[in-house]
């Protein structure tokens, strides 16, 4: 039921499957990653929230962009 409604919504926003399964299986790997750097007492090699907050507003401006470039060439 899950997995129909977010293929459905990924569906709506014009992500194909194939990207989906990319971005599942990137979760799925920074999960197991992040676990094995708390069991080895490691520091998890990620940036602050400020960085990460930027990356999201990097990939949305990109995405923006594309969008726009649609618009005006169709």
């Amino acid at each position: 039921m899950i997995q129909q409604r977010l293929f459905a919504l990924c569906h709506a926003y014009g992500i194909s499957e194939i990207y989906m399964k990319e971005i599942v299986l990137s979760l799925l790997a920074g999960w197991v990653i992040g676990i094995f750097f708390s069991w080895l007492k490691l520091p998890l090699p990620v940036p602050p929230l400020p960085g990460l907050v930027g990356l999201a507003g990097m990939l949305l401006g990109g995405l923006f962009l594309q969008e726009l470039r649609q618009l005006f060439t169709h």
